[in-house]
């Protein structure tokens, strides 16, 4: 291991030079602040962009992919409408029909099983006589 990680930085019981003594109460709840400020962050940028389903990963955690559409006409106008303050809160829109999705299975020609119906099967119902 010391080959791949400096000495400094391995753990004594992998033959490195630190000691560390993970400690649940000091570290975890660090984590969970971290890990809700990031979500609020890439949801804020998420929201900005349109709320686009499928948007791209790289984008919300802030790359430099661009994102897959404009923004919607909603924050649009809010972003418009942000010099006045209205009474009433803002309302997340939901799509009328929710979009399929397809696993990249449509871009090489082939159709997607998630979008298909499947037949009705056909039965016959006996009399019972």
């Amino acid at each position: 291991m010391r080959q791949l990680v400096p000495p400094q930085q391995l753990w004594k019981e992998f033959q490195g030079d630190l000691d560390f003594e993970y400690d649940h109460a000091t570290y975890w709840p660090a984590l969970l602040k971290l890990c809700e400020e990031k979500q609020a962050e890439q949801r804020e940028r998420w929201v900005r962009a349109g709320k686009h389903y499928g948007e791209s990963e790289v984008y919300i955690k802030g790359g430099n992919a661009p994102s897959v559409g404009p923004p919607c006409a909603e924050v649009q106008s809010s972003e418009k409408d942000k010099e006045t303050v209205t009474s009433e809160p803002a309302q997340d829109t939901v799509p009328t029909e929710a979009p399929v999705q397809s696993h990249g299975a449509q871009a090489n020609g082939n159709t997607d099983i998630a979008a298909e119906k499947p037949a009705p099967a056909l039965t016959t119902v006996g009399d019972g006589a």
